[in-house]
């Protein structure tokens, strides 16, 4: 008789834990089986629709609740979109195949903590353009990329790395698009939406909404003073307050992207999987031992929030450095080599 293995031996608990929601899910179903059935049928007219909802959504919880988004977003959501990036750039694409792959996630794995991010999406940068197996031009335009972040993280320090943060969360959104499997011109409101967010916030549409934040917050590590100074790469305080807007809508379009769009396009079917079947999925990708390790520190996270949750929070924060990098590293390699990311 051959041994269960472990994972077998998780997936009935699995599957009673995730079975109530899987039932509330197919009762709603068949409750709106009609009116949802071009959702499910269509991944096209699901972004559009329900992608353009989460980022209108996003930019309304970011003019009247910026701060609480900021504090709240990270420690629920933070962790589940860093295994999806990693998921989908790294493990999905078979770069851990690659020795010189390990390397450079390891890199950034470790300098991370110690590391400004601009520093290390730099040295990915150039470590993709010297192994990449591309055109010499592509390479060296790689290369080249890479070492202009380093120049201007050497001048720029702490400025560049803000403004490297800010950037970051519309990456996600051209990965999302050069990711898709089809790219559907209906699918094009979701970035359009985001975009327009973005230079609605930053062009200063919304700064009446300033006083109200001066009446309401004015102390404490999550204030609007600390996220000023935390992510306004500008010594002007009416600028500063619109990037902390502007990184609250786009941190919540990131989220988005890495946690509905970019799974619902390649999960290799066009209806949504139940539950169970997404655990299992994603157990089948990650292997159960670092599942299970990601869910221990996804909720000890939560967790120790709920005692000190600044702490909390500047953990998260030195957590998710390396995924930034990460990204630009993986959509430097595509470009070389000419190909998806």
């Amino acid at each position: 008789m051959i041994p269960a293995r472990p994972d077998d031996r998780f997936d009935p608990l699995a599957a009673r834990l995730l079975s109530p929601f899987d039932a509330l899910r197919a009762g709603a179903l068949r409750l709106f089986a009609r009116p949802l059935a071009p959702l499910i049928a269509e991944p096209n007219l699901r972004h559009a629709l329900l992608g353009s909802a989460s980022v209108v959504a996003a930019f309304a919880l970011a003019y009247v609740a910026p701060l609480s988004l900021l504090a709240v977003g990270p420690l629920l959501l933070g962790v589940p979109h860093l295994v999806a990036d990693v998921r989908y750039l790294v493990l999905r694409r078979g770069l851990l195949s690659l020795r010189w792959s390990i390397a450079l996630v390891l890199l950034a794995l470790l300098a991370a903590p110690f590391v400004r991010g601009v520093a290390i999406a730099g040295v990915a940068l150039v470590a993709s353009g010297i192994v990449a197996r591309g055109t010499a031009q592509r390479r060296l335009a790689t290369a080249l990329l890479g070492a202009l972040l380093l120049g201007l993280d050497a001048k720029l320090g702490r400025t560049a790395a803000i403004v490297f943060a800010h950037l970051h969360n519309g990456v996600a959104l051209a990965l999302w698009w050069w990711l898709r499997p089809a790219r559907d011109r209906r699918a094009l409101v979701v970035p359009l939406l985001a975009l327009t967010g973005a230079v609605a916030l930053l062009s200063g549409m919304l700064d009446p909404q300033v006083a109200i934040f001066r009446i309401t917050e004015e102390s404490g590590f999550f204030s609007l003073s600390a996220m000023v100074s935390m992510l306004g790469p500008v010594a002007d305080p009416v600028l500063g307050v619109r990037f902390v807007l502007l990184f609250a809508f786009g941190q919540s379009v990131h989220y988005l992207v890495w946690l509905r769009l970019v799974p619902d396009d390649l999960r290799g079917r066009r209806a949504p999987r139940s539950f169970t079947a997404s655990f299992r999925a994603l157990r089948g990708d990650l292997g159960l031992v670092v599942l299970v390790g990601t869910l221990l520190v996804w909720g000890a996270l939560i967790t120790s929030a709920s005692v000190d949750a600044e702490a909390a929070w500047c953990a998260y924060m030195r957590l998710a450095t390396f995924h930034g990098p990460l990204e630009l590293a993986c959509m430097g390699l595509a470009f070389a080599e000419r190909r998806a990311p």
